[in-house]
């Protein structure tokens, strides 16, 4: 599904919110004791409404084990307008429980313009509050841009995330790093993305994670 569309008032879908069709990458999750733990995510995408105003996608997921079991599904409506990428809805079910979380307004995602060093804070499914940041540039292309969202704990533990979208794309990868009271950490990435047919490459994980990434 090409995400550039016009209409009569000339609005353009950001050519980064491309949203395809299908898509498929592994994530790898790295915990505290060292172990890489992997999963093969399958995304589908269905468009809702169009129009010269808005791109309305419904976006199914669904993460498995390497032996194939299930681990978790997603559902998210997702809006695109002139304020950018916004999540209307996540539907997600893990281990038999179904969790649904509905926004209004609309959370933002990713700004239809981005300029470095813009931020907003939202409240994440957990009720923290989160601060998110966008940053020119990503090791996925150079004309590209971050959306980190960073949050934490009045005990101490804190996070980021990091999502990456590259100009007639669309998103790219991610990263998260959960950083322990304790002083350990864990992280997580995604690799080998093919979105609508379309093998894409990945940076290497020093250049993903500059502040030191998972041990080999």
């Amino acid at each position: 599904m090409e995400a550039e569309a016009q209409g009569a008032s000339n609005f353009v879908i950001p050519s980064w919110a491309r949203v395809p069709r299908f898509l498929t990458y592994r994530e790898h999750i790295v915990p505290t004791d060292g172990r890489r733990v992997s999963m093969f995510v399958v995304e589908t995408a269905t468009e809702r409404s169009a129009d010269e105003t808005a791109r309305r996608v419904t976006v199914s997921s669904a993460a498995y084990a390497l032996s194939g079991r299930p681990v978790f599904t997603d559902s998210v409506e997702v809006l695109i307008d002139r304020r950018g990428m916004q999540f209307l809805t996540v539907r997600s079910t893990m281990d038999g429980k179904e969790e649904i979380k509905n926004y209004d307004p609309p959370l933002l995602v990713a700004p239809a313009e981005f300029v470095d060093g813009t931020s907003w804070t939202f409240k994440r499914r957990d009720g923290r509050i989160a601060t998110v940041v966008v940053t020119v540039g990503s090791p996925f292309c150079a004309d590209g841009f971050r959306v980190t969202r960073r949050w934490s704990t009045d005990k101490g533990w804190r996070a980021w995330a990091t999502d990456h979208y590259c100009p007639g794309e669309g998103w790219r990868g991610k990263e998260r790093v959960d950083i322990w009271t304790t002083g350990e950490r864990s992280w997580s990435w995604t690799t080998g993305l093919v979105a609508d047919g379309v093998a894409w490459g990945d940076p290497s994980l020093e250049e993903r994670f500059p502040e030191g990434g998972p041990p080999d």
